[in-house]
């Protein structure tokens, strides 16, 4: 039992850190490239993350079999949470300016990823469904560090807090990570 606690944890971590990885890559892309460039690159990805999925359930393919077992939760639908963290960049390059399509990319990749590892290490008090104290204080923290390089400090307080209530309530069926960067977007944008 402990075994497959801890195999679940490693999991989570690997996940978590591409899920930064990938976030700060597509920061220093918008900054460094045209925001077409980047949005025909995150669909490229997407295509390819469909693709991925259509031919791990239907053929037996090592590569697949292995990028599944290392970084993906089991699902009825194989590779969901990379293909759903691409759609919810995709649509923060589509939908905002470059610098807050960036920022809001940082705060899901790195704020979330923080949160998830701080609330299976740390995290001691349930708040909602497996959401804890720690975990949001960490993605609360995390997300105000961040922003205050780029923002004023009011500002990158305001957006830190409500975008850590949106991570700590966004219902199951609906994907944080199409909720953060969208939240977090509007928010830059219209303050």
């Amino acid at each position: 039992m402990l075994k497959i606690r801890k195999s679940k944890l490693m999991l989570e971590i690997r996940r978590k850190f591409l899920h930064i990885f990938l976030g700060i890559i597509f920061f220093c892309l918008l900054i460094l490239f045209p925001k077409g460039a980047v949005l025909l690159f995150i669909l490229v990805l997407i295509f390819g993350g469909l693709v991925s999925a259509y031919l791990f359930a239907k053929y037996d393919i090592p590569i697949l079999e292995w990028v599944s077992t290392t970084l993906d939760r089991p699902s009825r639908f194989p590779f969901r949470g990379g293909i759903m963290f691409l759609v919810g960049c995709f649509l923060a390059v589509l939908l905002f300016s470059s610098f807050y399509a960036a920022l809001s990319i940082l705060i899901l990749s790195v704020g979330d990823g923080i949160a998830a590892i701080a609330g299976h290490y740390l995290g001691k008090h349930k708040i909602v469904k497996n959401k804890t104290l720690e975990g949001t204080t960490a993605f609360f923290i995390t997300t105000l560090i961040l922003l205050i390089f780029f923002l004023p400090t009011w500002k990158a307080f305001f957006v830190a807090l409500i975008i850590a209530l949106v991570e700590l309530t966004t219902p199951q069926y609906i994907d944080d990570n199409i909720t953060i960067p969208l939240v977090s977007g509007v928010l830059l944008t219209l303050l």
